[in-house]
């Protein structure tokens, strides 16, 4: 079964807040549409297992830990770029740091909120010189449920900064952090897949150094 061109039902996966509010940053669209994603519905077991009362198993357990399991599917071989930075580099970037984003993953009925918690590239399609134009990228990510509290605390411990001229994300990161390697941080705490469309003017919320790996 082949995979669908994105169409009137676009898929997409972008970065949103605890509250599930989407970033004023640009997602990352399916250059396919998938074939079929899964769903694993079930619940987390604490240390008392299924013995004792109701009480006890009802404080033993967690109400959700659905996960999600979809193939994305991204091209370049028109535009001739490289898939990894224009797209699969946007996705990895996501498990780059100590707290991942929460991410929505949308396509037709399904809309999906919740953390990354694996990321797997094949590639597929390249050009002659060996560059990457084609690839399909294996995504699992356990549910989210919103929650005000955990914005609001996220919000206490961010910083915010507002770019200027001439400001790169390795530039910030390194004010931030004193480590330009750690841009990566702040582009996925911001939603940003390509750092090159970074506009002067643009807000950033800076994640506090100790959730930098």
């Amino acid at each position: 079964m082949s995979a669908s061109p994105v169409g009137t039902d676009d898929g997409y996966l972008e970065v949103v807040d605890a509250r599930g509010n989407t970033f004023p940053r640009e997602r990352i669209p399916f250059a396919f549409n998938p074939t079929e994603y899964s769903l694993n519905y079930g619940h987390g077991l604490g240390g008392q297992g299924l013995r004792g009362n109701q009480e006890q198993v009802s404080q033993a357990t967690t109400p959700d830990t659905t996960t999600l399991s979809v193939t994305l599917l991204f091209d370049t071989y028109e535009s001739g770029g490289d898939v990894r930075s224009e797209y699969v580099d946007g996705v990895t970037a996501l498990l780059s740091v100590a707290t991942p984003p929460v991410c929505r993953i949308a396509w037709g009925g399904l809309n999906f909120l919740g953390v990354l918690q694996s990321v797997d590239a094949t590639y597929t399609m390249f050009r002659r010189d060996g560059t990457p134009v084609r690839a399909r990228v294996a995504v699992t990510a356990r549910k989210h449920e919103p929650s005000t509290d955990e914005d609001a605390a996220t919000a206490s411990a961010s910083t915010q900064v507002t770019v200027t001229a001439g400001d790169t994300l390795s530039s910030i990161a390194e004010a931030a952090y004193g480590d330009p390697t750690a841009w990566r941080v702040i582009a996925a705490a911001n939603g940003i897949t390509n750092p090159r469309t970074l506009q002067s003017g643009a807000d950033l919320t800076i994640p506090p150094a100790g959730r930098q790996s």
